[in-house]
């Protein structure tokens, strides 16, 4: 599914396209115009022979076709002769021919119903440029992982697991099903401490499944419920229902920080329509989260604890606070 939010800005931007294209044809043909007259006259027989061929073609009691056949002669003439004038005249052959960036849908970003490649392609820069205003996709990305940060040592892990063991784990996972993203994708639930990594693989996971066409929405859990809220109480303004829209639509949808908010009522109801309206149409989530398992049974309805425990699978991020750790080795070298 195309962002509505993202669509509706590439949609803005070949609108722009073809009127600045339409507003410079305008421009040379005044100007060719007023420099050589006939160019006038043929302008105007031109747009007349547009409309004999679709009188001809409509005209009933005849065989219209020998009659378009030469109505489209002569516009082909009119064309040839208009060419050579503007060459005459020190102009390009194609002045007046002014072509679309995509020859394939004019600039209109769409072919009938379907989406242009084009289209697809801007979308998709667009989510890129998106995603980099909320998240440091460009520093964040899978290859920039430094598992060094990570202690090695079972001791500062879990079963026998190392932190770095951990976070290798998971970075393999994780490039596997963003890789692989899809329909049928699970929903994934990160928690642990603060800066042990889970904003920074959820910042890469967005990356490449934006990058495969799908629309990623991430946010704060903050932002989200008080986006909901505003709307409850009666803040309709465009901006925000088209939020709201993506926060259920997307195809996959990143909540971070789950548990900074005030837990209300309201936002507990409002977070069991979230989730149970993107499960039931099969539309991925990745929520972290600093509680634990027993703190979010606690915190929140048990329908919600239900659905984040049997239809998220769970990942643990534990160890030391990577910013501590990156803070010391820096204080180490000065």
């Amino acid at each position: 599914m195309i962002d509505p939010k993202i669509q509706k800005r590439v949609l803005e931007r070949y609108a722009q396209r073809r009127r600045a294209s339409e507003d410079e044809l305008s421009r040379r043909t005044r100007e060719v115009q007023d420099k050589i007259p006939e160019i006038a006259a043929i302008g105007k027989e031109l747009r007349t022979t547009v409309l004999q061929v679709a009188r001809a073609a409509f005209e009933s009691g005849t065989d219209p076709k020998p009659r378009i056949d030469a109505v489209k002669n002569r516009h082909v003439e009119l064309i040839a002769k208009r060419s050579e004038l503007l060459v005459q005249n020190g102009y390009p052959a194609e002045y007046l021919n002014l072509a679309p960036s995509c020859k394939k849908c004019s600039d209109y970003g769409y072919i009938d119903s379907k989406p242009c490649s084009c289209f697809l392609e801007e979308c998709v820069k667009e989510q890129g440029k998106e995603l980099s205003s909320v998240l440091d996709i460009k520093g964040q990305n899978f290859d920039n992982f430094i598992g060094q940060y990570y202690s090695n040592n079972p001791g500062d892990g879990e079963g026998g697991v190392s932190p770095r063991q951990n976070m290798e784990s998971f970075l393999d996972f994780f490039q596997d099903y963003a890789w692989n993203f899809g329909r049928h994708s699970i929903n994934m639930l990160f928690y642990g401490g603060p800066g042990l990594g889970k904003t920074f693989m959820s910042s890469c996971i967005a990356k490449e499944v934006a990058l495969k066409g799908f629309s990623v929405t991430y946010d704060t859990a903050i932002n989200i419920f008080g986006n909901l809220e505003k709307e409850k109480f009666g803040e309709n303004y465009e901006e925000l229902q088209m939020q709201i829209k993506r926060y259920m639509l997307s195809d996959l949808l990143i909540i971070d920080d789950l548990g900074t908010e005030l837990t209300t009522s309201f936002v507990c109801s409002s977070f069991y329509n979230l989730l149970n309206t993107r499960l039931i149409e099969r539309r991925q989530m990745i929520i972290s989260t600093n509680l634990s398992p027993k703190e979010i049974a606690a915190r929140y309805t048990p329908q919600i604890a239900s659905r984040l425990s049997f239809e998220f699978d769970r990942f643990h991020f534990f160890g030391k606070d990577v910013r501590q750790v990156m803070k010391e080795n820096r204080r180490l070298r000065y």
